[in-house]
């Protein structure tokens, strides 16, 4: 049976190592593919400064948040959902007292506004900015996925607490909850429900688009205004915004239960997530498909020169070692003095020891990056042997020529004293040989060379040393 099972095994691992060896050879091919498009003249990209911007922006923060620790997506996701949870009250609170939903949606636009000044995050938030980082493949898919759950989980937990919280401190306003979530319990998806939905998620993505577009905070809380007022003014239909009203009307006491709850969430969260990705990430990345693809040419390289995490958004994760360098980099450059060894190494040991276990028990590649370090480091030390190499042999052709150009002065010096009458000099050297016998040639056709060098009769010609 053992030897039935070890054959399985070993099976099983020839081919799931096979599938590996195909998808690195493929990942390979399509690096390839990428980085020869850089040798196409006829490859042309477009470039416009405010798509550029943004999309650089929402690759930069989507891969933040992906590179976050799972306890650190769980927290922020709590967060968002307490402080959206307080958006829903008030909204409610100021529906009941004016009978308008419109000012009701205006007054919930504080929860949005709460959200982007504390830096929180709610799930339907999560269809823009980081699949953007998965769309230009600085992140990978699984990441997306995990981002999600954790943070949707996180804003049905921190939501159930200030509700549970309001209930029970405001119970005056428990019937305004229990009306509206046995209203989102009793839905069915039809016609009307799914488009609501889909128009929930498209516009909640677009709010985030809209922030992301601008860097000015004034902006940002116009784009939390529109997103309220569609929301919650018009009554869409929102997974968390939805769930967590029945949440709060389970908790006062309705006849919600969780498999209502369960039955409502089913259809919404996929609805949301057509409006929000297939409606508005999705054209926007079409929008900026040449600055997609720059992306990916650039991920491919920086792969081919040895960053293996460039496709992954561990790769913004710094090790123990590199912020050890750093904060000793600091130190120095704050006291301008080289920092010694001693309490400041054994500090440093520690620090590397505390993350190299807080990265073993989060899943950070330290063997990765050890491996990638090494690479660079080979790969610095061999351009800098080029370098000291072609500057030797530079400084070489140089010395060389300063030789041969010295070799010929002195020979030219030489050649014009021989003329005037020190012809024997040169017999005792062997490269003069040929001059010399023209000196002697000089002399059988009449006098010394002394005087035919300065005869009129020659009209002044001297014979040009050879070189030696």
């Amino acid at each position: 049976m053992g030897i039935i099972d070890g054959g399985k095994n070993s099976r099983a691992n020839h081919q799931r190592a096979q599938i590996e060896e195909r998808l690195t050879k493929n990942r390979e091919r399509v690096q390839e593919e990428r980085i020869a498009t850089l040798n196409d003249d006829n490859t042309t990209f477009h470039r416009e400064k405010a798509l550029d911007d943004a999309f650089d922006r929402q690759v930069s923060e989507g891969r933040q948040r992906l590179a976050r620790p799972r306890p650190q997506q769980f927290i922020t996701g709590v967060m968002g959902g307490m402080e959206i949870s307080l958006g829903i009250l008030i909204g409610m609170r100021v529906t009941d007292l004016t009978s308008s939903q419109l000012l009701g949606g205006v007054a919930f636009s504080l929860g949005f506004i709460t959200l982007l000044l504390a830096h929180s995050e709610l799930f339907t938030e999560g269809f823009l900015v980081p699949t953007f980082a998965v769309v230009a493949r600085r992140a990978r898919i699984l990441q997306l996925i995990r981002f999600w759950f954790y943070t949707f989980l996180g804003n049905l937990v921190g939501g159930l607490v200030v509700m549970w919280a309001t209930t029970t401190a405001f119970p005056d306003s428990n019937h305004v909850l229990i009306h509206h979530g046995e209203h989102f319990a009793s839905l069915t998806p039809d016609l009307k429900t799914v488009l609501m939905a889909i128009i929930a998620g498209t516009a909640i993505t677009l709010m985030t688009r809209m922030q992301m577009g601008t860097s000015e905070v004034v902006g940002k809380i116009v784009a939390a205004l529109f997103g309220g007022i569609l929301l919650f003014g018009f009554g869409m239909l929102h997974s968390v915004l939805d769930t967590l009203i029945m949440l709060g009307a389970w908790c006062a006491g309705s006849s919600v239960t969780p498999l209502d709850i369960l039955g409502f969430l089913w259809w919404i969260i996929p609805l949301n997530m057509f409006g929000g990705i297939v409606c508005v990430a999705m054209p926007r990345a079409l929008q900026a498909r040449d600055r997609v693809r720059m992306e990916r040419i650039r991920v491919a390289l920086e792969m081919h020169n040895g960053d293996e995490l460039a496709n992954d958004a561990r790769g913004l994760l710094i090790s123990g070692h590199d912020l050890r360098e750093e904060l000793q980099k600091e130190l120095e450059e704050t006291s301008g003095e080289t920092v010694p060894d001693g309490p400041w190494q054994d500090l440093g040991n520690r620090i590397t020891a505390r993350f190299t276990r807080l990265g073993n028990r989060l899943g950070s590649p330290d063997e990765q990056r050890q491996q990638s370090r090494r690479r660079q480091a080979e790969m610095d030390r061999r351009a800098k042997l080029t370098e000291q190499t072609m500057a030797t042999r530079s400084r070489e052709r140089q010395e060389t020529q300063a030789r041969a150009d010295t070799a010929n002065g002195n020979a030219t010096s030489n050649g014009s004293g021989s003329g005037r009458g020190d012809g024997s000099s040169r017999k005792g050297d062997q490269s003069s040989t040929t001059l010399a016998e023209r000196g002697s040639h000089h002399h059988s056709k009449g006098g010394s060379s002394s005087h035919n060098s300065s005869s009129p009769d020659s009209g002044g010609r001297i014979d040009p040393p050879l070189p030696r």
